[in-house]
């Protein structure tokens, strides 16, 4: 990217923020990553040398502290100065969730989609001992099948059977969870139009709601007046 070789700091800043991929690692690293493996499965299509050498610029540049020397690679956390970025970072979330219309079924990838609810989801909210919320995606790109696994010790989210029992199935399309997760559509709309069904386990059913919630940016009011799109490149 080309330098903007200017003495002023929002340009400067430009300068080292306004890639493609950077402000999205911040957020990442804003959001609980630690090591590149996590980075990279929030952050789909960045390849690891890219990653690797957005990484280093932001060491270099004091925003982010790496520690090596654990099996599974270095680890990194933001800086005083990288902390500083969370502000930003939701700003920019809030300005898109209020501005920008809904996803395209295009943008939407299922393990993205499940990985932000699981570590997003409210500790305090999850039951003590871990249970399964079985996901079936009646649209987009196979596996259509997912598992959310949820406790207070901790969360995720896999196309493959985890090994805890199912206390709630969901069925729904893609695009549904996605408008229920950003807050478009209320959870209770959804479940009342069969848009997202749900069953299972009497009082799992009953929680599962507040188990998953919503995106950190859903309570955003919307402008309602459909004045910015998304412009594809090409």
């Amino acid at each position: 990217m080309r330098r903007q070789a200017q003495h002023c700091p929002v340009a400067r800043a430009v300068d080292l923020l306004a890639d493609p991929w950077t402000l999205l690692i911040v957020r990442e690293l804003v959001l609980g990553s630690r090591q590149a493996h996590e980075i990279a499965r929030g952050v789909p299509g960045l390849s690891s040398a890219m990653l690797s050498g957005r990484l280093r610029t932001l060491v270099n540049a004091g925003l982010v502290d790496r520690s090596p020397g654990t099996p599974l690679g270095s680890q990194y956390q933001l800086t005083i100065a990288g902390r500083e970025l969370r502000a930003l970072v939701d700003h920019l979330g809030r300005w898109g969730n209020r501005w920008l219309p809904p996803p395209r079924p295009e943008d939407l990838d299922p393990d993205l989609l499940l990985f932000d609810m699981a570590r997003q989801a409210d500790r305090d909210r999850l039951p003590v001992r871990p249970v399964s919320v079985l996901i079936d995606f009646l649209d987009g790109p196979p596996p259509r099948r997912w598992w959310l696994v949820l406790s207070r010790a901790g969360t995720a989210a896999s196309a493959r059977y985890p090994g805890v029992r199912v206390a709630v199935r969901l069925e729904c399309t893609l695009t549904a969870l996605a408008e229920v997760w950003l807050g478009y559509v209320p959870w209770l709309t959804a479940v009342g139009s069969a848009s997202v069904r749900i069953s299972g386990i009497a009082d799992a059913t009953a929680a599962v709601i507040g188990w998953v919630g919503v995106c950190r940016y859903a309570a955003v009011p919307r402008s309602g007046t459909g004045s910015v799109v998304c412009v594809a490149e090409g």
